[in-house]
């Protein structure tokens, strides 16, 4: 009779063990993305952060754009702060400093923009 209930109680404990293992690490390996290779090139992130950038408008001048960010119209190559202004589409402008690649949109929250660190 011992036997038998100290076999069902290790039982009990082994499943209880799996099972709380199996749920937290769902939770962390959630967290991270499962298609990045383990090894390897360190990939580029991509971060919303609180931006003193803000594009206002995009113009489009004859064949090229123009876009005015925080109040200043400004060309391809131009600079605005530390960033070069590096591509210019419809609705959004690609900003590159030394540290940093920024994409402003028009039609995102205009307090956030996406950051892609190199």
């Amino acid at each position: 009779m011992f036997n038998a209930t100290y076999k069902l109680t290790t039982a009990t404990v082994y499943l209880f063990v799996v099972s709380f293992s199996l749920i937290f690490s769902g939770k962390i390996s959630a967290a991270s993305d499962p298609t990045r290779p383990l090894f390897g090139v360190p990939m580029q992130t991509t971060v919303k952060v609180k931006s003193s950038l803000l594009l206002q408008s995009v113009i489009k001048s004859g064949q090229s754009y123009k876009v005015i960010i925080n109040g200043k119209l400004l060309s391809q190559g131009e600079i605005i702060l530390t960033y070069t202004v590096t591509d210019i589409h419809a609705s959004s402008v690609v900003l590159v400093s030394p540290e940093k690649r920024v994409v402003l949109s028009l039609f995102s929250d205009s307090k956030f923009v996406n950051v892609v660190n190199k």
